[in-house]
């Protein structure tokens, strides 16, 4: 599934930096771009299956073993980018154009929600001392708003705990719509969670011979939340868990059981020993 055939745009711009670290903030642990690493504009919705199975997946095993998390988040931050909270749980998108002084947060799995000062929402992802240079231009050359260059920056950083429980409450909510739990239980979980994503709908219809559809997405989260609202309601559920490895993986086939041959041959082993 390729978004961006659906939603082609010109906005469709991300940013990922060729290395991450962490630092600590407060007694928490953020992740922000390495000090030497480089930047690089892509389009998510090219490979926004892709993005949401390693979302599922570390949802799915994410334990206990904190060096190993992290690993795997410093990971992901290197393969995709941040998931950009900062423009997606926000109510007032032009928060940070001189005329706000308060920052109105929408209801949501990483901080919480109502007002903050500018400063108090902006220290929560940048240093104290943070400002945006005469460099930081990526948000723009990408056709975004003023507040992108900053989230685009060297500077901008997410806690390692609001990605974690982002990805494990993904996991939770894709498992209670292909009905792997009990059904009742499901169906409370996810009415919850539709009741505190933070939904965005931005677009534009181009003014052309054949209009099109443009959606602009704020956040690399709202792309896998996209990406994943999309197979949970297609017709043939695409989206499987691997009846031998519960890897999940993408496969439109209707028939399809496991995630490779592999993992085939492997069950059809066990299972003949067995009789």
């Amino acid at each position: 599934m390729n978004l961006s055939e659906k939603f082609p745009s010109n906005i469709s711009g991300w940013v990922r930096y060729s290395r991450y670290e962490i630092q600590t903030v407060s007694g928490y642990r953020r992740i922000i771009p390495a000090k030497d690493a480089k930047p690089m504009l892509y389009n998510p919705l090219e490979n926004a299956v892709d993005i949401l199975l390693d979302v599922l997946n570390l949802g799915q095993n994410l334990g206990s073993d904190i060096t190993e998390t992290e690993n795997n988040l410093l990971e992901f931050a290197r393969k995709h980018g941040l998931l950009g909270i900062c423009t997606d749980i926000i109510l007032n998108d032009n928060f940070m154009d001189g005329y706000n002084t308060d920052v109105f947060v929408a209801k949501n799995c990483f901080m919480r929600d109502g007002a903050y000062t500018l400063t108090e929402y902006i220290d929560s992802f940048f240093d104290h001392d943070f400002q945006v240079l005469q460099s930081d231009t990526l948000g723009n050359l990408s056709g975004r708003e003023d507040i992108y260059d900053a989230l685009f920056s060297a500077g901008y950083g997410e806690y390692t705990h609001w990605l974690a429980t982002y990805m494990v409450e993904t996991y939770d909510y894709f498992k209670a719509c292909i009905g792997y739990g009990e059904p009742e239980q499901d169906k409370n979980y996810m009415e919850i969670i539709n009741r505190d994503i933070s939904k965005k709908l931005r677009y534009v219809v181009t003014a052309e011979a054949k209009p099109t559809l443009q959606w602009i997405f704020p956040s690399l989260k709202a792309v896998v939340d996209m990406a994943l609202a999309q197979c949970v309601t297609a017709g043939e559920k695409p989206l499987k868990i691997c009846k031998k490895c519960t890897v999940v993986y993408y496969n439109e086939n209707a028939r399809s059981e496991f995630c490779s041959g592999r993992c085939r041959n492997q069950w059809n082993v066990y299972k003949s020993r067995g009789r």
